[in-house]
């Protein structure tokens, strides 16, 4: 999925991957909701805590260099993560900004996937 080498993914990819996640499926969300004619309404807490669980099963491939504190930043990041996931409940957009924010999610991923070559 990521620039793999040697099963290690850089941090600054594994920094990238949960905002990534999060402007996809906002994305998809919003081609969802322009066919079906209506507002984008996301969970908050199931669109964060998806994101955050995607940090935390992940960061075990990340090369952190041997790094104690990076480690330790990285389980801050995780917990950054759920801070949103707990106070906001519900998140509405307006389709043309969904759709906005997916295409730009889609072009970060295309450029991962040419950086990986």
């Amino acid at each position: 999925m990521l620039c793999r080498v040697a099963d290690q993914v850089t941090v600054r990819s594994w920094l990238l991957l949960p905002p990534l996640f999060l402007a996809t499926v906002v994305g998809l969300a919003g081609a969802i909701c322009a066919v079906a004619s209506s507002e984008v309404a996301l969970s908050g807490p199931i669109l964060f805590g998806s994101a955050a669980a995607i940090a935390m099963v992940t960061s075990v491939d990340v090369d952190w260099h041997g790094i104690r504190a990076l480690r330790w930043a990285g389980w801050a990041y995780v917990c950054l993560l759920l801070v949103p996931a707990l106070m906001i409940d519900g998140i509405e957009l307006p389709v043309p900004i969904a759709l906005a924010i997916g295409l730009v999610g889609a072009g970060c991923w295309g450029a991962f996937r040419v950086g990986c070559r």
